[in-house]
């Protein structure tokens, strides 16, 4: 029985880093290609982007705790007004759901740091090699494909590293989320 929970647990944390990490990976991308770029206001998004980071885990957690709860949470009200779902759910309470809850809130966490990361890499990748790109007829997907990932790989290979690591040491949210705990 013992081994049997332990390999369950084994499988449960690799599927939860796994799709974390993929979803952070993405998300970050997304953010900090939209933070790259020149646009107004664009200060401002930074500092914001980074609010979910700066909330201590302790504090994140509790929030949404209360934001899941299946009476009260505004995660149930919000899905309900919009017709998604019928009735409440118990999002940390059901086995069905509680991976994907505590996966969202990790990703919505970490996601910010895993922009500023990749934010700091396309940072220091040279507009020279865009330019030429663009001279050599290079659409934007092909500058993003050809210049901008390879160029990014070894930020993109170190977050891979620091957000895995981040997963496998998951704690504060489900010890918080337990709810046979009081």
């Amino acid at each position: 029985s013992g081994s049997c929970s332990s390999l369950s647990s084994f499988i449960v944390t690799v599927k939860f880093t796994v799709v974390t990490v993929a979803f952070e990976l993405v998300l970050g991308l997304i953010i900090a290609l939209v933070v790259n770029s020149g646009f107004k206001g664009r200060g401002v998004m930074r500092a914001m982007m980074l609010v979910p980071w700066a909330i201590p885990t302790v504090v994140a957690a509790q929030m949404w705790k209360w934001m899941y709860d299946d009476v009260f949470g505004v995660v149930n009200d919000g899905l309900i007004r919009l017709h998604i779902i019928d009735e409440p759910v118990a999002w940390i309470s059901q086995s069905s759901t509680a991976l994907a809850s505590v996966a969202a809130v990790d990703i919505w966490k970490t996601t910010p740091f895993v922009a500023l990361l990749l934010l700091a890499g396309l940072q220091v990748i040279p507009n020279e090699v865009y330019e030429a790109a663009d001279v050599d007829g290079a659409s934007k997907w092909q500058q993003f494909r050809y210049v901008t990932i390879p160029s990014l790989r070894p930020t993109i290979i170190f977050t891979v590293i620091v957000s895995t690591i981040g997963a496998l040491q998951l704690f504060a949210e489900p010890f918080l989320f337990d709810t046979t705990r009081n």
